[in-house]
């Protein structure tokens, strides 16, 4: 009876059990979880959906690279190349993309497009170090060059590329298609300000020239290709003829005549501005750069404006 008062008084009270477990009784095991049943196949992923496979360097070897699938392969020695192809069925806009540079890669690539009547080439664009080619194709059969620039390439990993074809919409719009024959003054196509017109330089050395008429009164007039910045193989110069289909007052290649850059200066599409006092004609010329270059993929959109 007193020791139940002063626990009581103490404000102790003990609750529940006080014992220590006993050692003589077996303690459970933890539970354990099941491994994995083994798959048998240990090796990493593909670094793609179509791996290149050497040796690739030939035509007759050539890798096929199905539409819109990602290829890859890399640059193991020097002065390696490495082909591919693939197949149209009918007339597509195609996309091909070459990349390293911009992924990392070491390499420094370069695209070359052979088909039906067709070669085309590109290195690297206006905002990137890589390769990209945007081309009107019929249907066929397409061989792909791809390369280093200079040459190089080792087996390290560090000179890879990916690789893609794809069916396209056209990169850009216009209003008329060029009227063959167009390579002079007097068979010039028609351009009237504000509108635009689509044209191919589909043989080396071809050159269009076409027509825009100037309303009455002052205007300042701008003449501009689309291009190689779309991705045309075409590197096109801008000529302001005259009514006998000369440079006015200079030599073909004087740069108050030829008119080969952009607006800023260093874009590959060629623009220029001319100041008009009106009720007359400008005759523009629309050629590649190179004279030796010229396919049915060498497209371009010339456009007029009054501003």
């Amino acid at each position: 009876m007193l020791r139940t008062l002063s626990l009581l008084v103490s404000g102790t009270v003990l609750v529940g059990c006080q014992c220590r477990p006993d050692p003589s009784v077996p303690t459970p095991p933890e539970p354990t979880e099941t491994p994995p049943e083994p798959t048998g196949d240990t090796a990493p992923p593909p670094p793609c959906d179509v791996p290149e496979s050497e040796p690739n360097n030939a035509l007759d070897d050539a890798d096929a690279l199905p539409l819109e699938a990602d290829a890859c392969g890399e640059f193991q020695v020097a002065n390696d190349g490495d082909r591919w192809w693939f197949e149209l069925a009918r007339d597509e806009w195609v996309s091909v993309r070459l990349d390293a540079r911009e992924n990392g890669s070491l390499a420094n690539p370069m695209l070359v497009l052979a088909g039906p009547g067709v070669v085309a080439q590109r290195v690297d664009g206006d905002e990137t170090a890589d390769a990209e080619l945007h081309v009107p194709l019929t249907p066929g059969v397409y061989d792909l060059q791809v390369r280093d620039q200079d040459g190089s390439g080792d087996g390290d990993g560090r000179w890879f590329y990916d690789l893609q074809a794809s069916v396209q919409k056209a990169p850009t719009d216009w209003d008329a298609l060029e009227v063959e024959p167009n390579g002079s003054v007097a068979t010039a196509s028609p351009l009237p300000l504000g509108t635009s017109a689509f044209g191919l330089l589909d043989t080396p050395g071809d050159a269009d020239v076409f027509a825009v008429p100037v309303p009455t009164g002052r205007h300042t007039v701008a003449l501009w290709v689309e291009a190689f910045a779309l991705g045309s193989p075409a590197d096109t110069v801008l000529h302001l003829l005259d009514a006998d289909g000369a440079s006015p007052g200079c030599g073909a290649d004087n740069p108050d005549c030829a008119y080969p850059r952009g607006e800023i200066g260093f874009e590959s599409d060629p623009w220029l501005l001319r100041t008009s006092e009106g009720d007359e004609t400008l005759w523009v010329r629309v050629r590649n750069e190179a004279p030796t270059q010229g396919s049915p993929a060498h497209w371009y959109v010339v456009r007029a404006e009054a501003r």
